[in-house]
């Protein structure tokens, strides 16, 4: 049995990174990945300072902001069990991430698969020469600063006529019921023909989510009851496939 080699995880300017033009192959067999500097990158190797962290109550769900000083920033995103991943991560730690590039909505994040922080601050000063050795500076395209002198604007407020509010007519809401965040028939719906009608061997996560236009969350979360239900499988990891 042949040995499975794993994708490099290459080291690039973030700038370059969130830049990349995103390919996602015909071919289930083949990996998602960014073009960029003529690289297929699939993982990536960032060294970089973390500017904004968030953690859902729930604790199912949080992510990194980093900053690398090229001019752009990137989400490290991490769900369920994978969250402990980045527990340990405070707001200006330095860190190594290793982990797999994705895209949602228009944004490139990562998925993380080791986060280390580093003590030593060299680490970015050395990542930083290094980075510029392979391909040079990052451009950074400084906003422009214009100096004019801004029109007066008078403001009018008009005058508002007394209302007179009947309180027959008037709903009463009861507040103390908590909101719901069940998952509709519907979307379960849309997200069962999506995979019902992918081929024999099934269809990305991913795609799934942006073809019925649902949040990655909310996706992976109505095929996990699926899951439950017996109507879907995990064929390999990131895929789903309709049992029928």
């Amino acid at each position: 049995m042949a040995e499975l080699k794993r994708a490099t995880a290459y080291k690039l300017w973030l700038k370059d990174l969130v830049s990349g033009r995103f390919i996602t192959p015909e071919n289930a067999d083949e990996t998602p990945h960014l073009d960029v500097k003529n690289l297929k990158v699939s993982r990536v190797n960032i060294i970089a300072n973390t500017v904004l962290i968030y953690k859902s109550e729930d604790g199912s769900y949080s992510n990194l902001t980093l900053d690398d000083g090229s001019g752009e920033a990137i989400r490290v995103k991490a769900w369920r069990d994978d969250t402990r991943l980045l527990s340990g991560v405070n707001v200006g730690n330095l860190v190594n991430v290793i982990g797999r590039v994705r895209l949602f909505n228009n944004e490139v994040y990562v998925l993380p698969e080791i986060v280390k922080v580093l003590d030593d601050l060299n680490w970015g000063k050395l990542r930083r020469i290094e980075l510029t050795k392979m391909y040079g500076q990052p451009e950074i395209i400084k906003p422009i600063q214009v100096k004019a002198e801004l029109p007066k604007i008078e403001i009018v407020i008009p005058k508002i006529k007394e209302l007179t509010i009947n309180s027959n007519s008037i709903e009463e809401i009861d507040f103390t019921k908590p909101e719901t965040n069940t998952i509709t028939e519907k979307e379960r719906q849309k997200v069962l023909s999506v995979i019902e009608s992918a081929s024999d061997k099934g269809v990305r996560v991913m795609e799934v989510a942006l073809k019925t236009q649902l949040s990655e969350e909310q996706t992976e979360n109505i095929i996990k009851e699926l899951v439950k239900e017996g109507e879907v499988f995990h064929p390999k990891p990131g895929f789903v496939q309709y049992i029928g």
